[in-house]
């Protein structure tokens, strides 16, 4: 089996774990909320710049 493959499978099983299938749906859930959606990513975007410029 090529290094491909078990990538792909591996990638594969992640999706199907309870943990990635509840992620999607709270995804799903910020984004269908605007006001939501923008406090997530600002909230994001102030943790990267943390990350970089800290």
């Amino acid at each position: 089996m090529s290094v491909n493959s078990k990538a792909r499978e591996f990638v594969y099983s992640i999706m199907e774990t309870r943990e990635f299938i509840a992620l999607k749906e709270a995804k799903a859930n910020i984004d269908k909320n605007p006001k939501l959606k923008n406090e997530v990513d600002a909230f994001m975007n102030k943790q990267i710049f943390i990350l970089f410029y800290y």
